[in-house]
């Protein structure tokens, strides 16, 4: 048996058949009790690990017989297990590890690269490098800001850098950067939540001394600047949010977002702060991480 990841709840892991040298797929829960993910009769030569998003796994299957070769998503859980494509090359979209963008294969495009949220009808051609059956051979490399980077090939010009817009590819971003600066644990700025149109989030701070008035700032740069033990990320930051902090120094606050097509693709920044005395940023008070937001569709 070997281990490949978490998801959710269970332990998901390979499982070999007998005294052969194949395996399949299977997972366990808080329980003990073991599911296989793969239809009886399956026999998979190399299962391995491609990346753990936030509901789900994919995984390359490379089978003997049951089923067919290539990405395959699961939650845990059979009924959560099916393929997604073909090819094996995935990473995700985006920091908040909702869609994932697997290079891909069909008759009409050739091996191009594909977007996918885990799901067969969730599966669709991103973009075409190549015209026709001619293929790219894309190599995913994932977020840089509001874009999306991989290595594609052209007979023109061989192999290159290329980028589409997170937005395109219906993903979002929710991504931290940098270090907090306060006593103790360390300070964190979370989302929780989806970065779409008519959705609602809820901004999380934790990690700061508790009961002391608290609240995230936003701006649509980012820069850092050292004052003393500290780095402030956020230029000429605005105040989007107040709050006091509870017993274990953790506040939130929610928000949601309009049906605007204007703001598709924006990219903020948000750090958080709370006040307190001696605190490492000038004495009064103490910060968080960073974090990188772009907005999805």
């Amino acid at each position: 048996m070997t281990e490949l990841t978490t998801v959710v709840d269970r332990v998901v892991f390979t499982q070999t058949i007998g005294l052969s040298l194949t395996e399949t797929l299977a997972s366990v829960d808080a329980q003990g009790q073991v599911e296989v993910l793969f239809p009886a009769g399956t026999a998979v030569f190399n299962l391995a690990l491609l990346e753990t998003a936030s509901d789900g796994a994919y995984v390359d299957v490379k089978p003997n017989s049951g089923v067919e070769a290539g990405t395959w998503f699961t939650d845990g859980t059979l009924a959560g297990t099916w393929r997604v494509g073909e090819r094996t090359d995935v990473a995700l979209l985006a920091g908040s590890g909702d869609e994932v963008s697997p290079a891909n294969s069909d008759f009409e495009h050739g091996e191009e690269l594909w977007v996918s949220d885990g799901t067969p009808a969730g599966t669709r051609l991103v973009v075409d490098v190549t015209p026709s059956f001619n293929n790219s051979a894309p190599q995913p490399l994932g977020a840089a800001g509001a874009q999306f980077l991989f290595a594609a090939f052209t007979l023109e010009v061989g192999e290159e850098l290329h980028a589409i817009a997170l937005a395109d590819a219906g993903a979002f971003l929710a991504r931290p950067f940098g270090q907090g600066c306060a006593f103790g644990a360390a300070a964190e700025l979370a989302v929780d939540g989806e970065l779409r149109l008519g959705e609602s989030i809820e901004v999380q701070l934790s990690g700061l001394t508790p009961l002391q008035p608290a609240g995230f700032y936003v701006s649509l740069t980012a820069g850092a600047g050292a004052l003393g033990e500290c780095v402030v990320y956020i230029p000429n930051p605005q105040v989007a949010g107040l709050t006091v902090l509870d017993v274990d120094g953790a506040g939130g606050f929610s928000f949601s977002f309009p049906v605007d097509p204007a703001l598709i693709g924006v990219e903020a920044y948000l750090q958080g702060a709370s006040a307190v005395s001696g605190g490492p940023l000038l004495g009064s008070f103490e910060l968080t991480d960073g974090l990188e937001l772009v907005f999805g569709p």
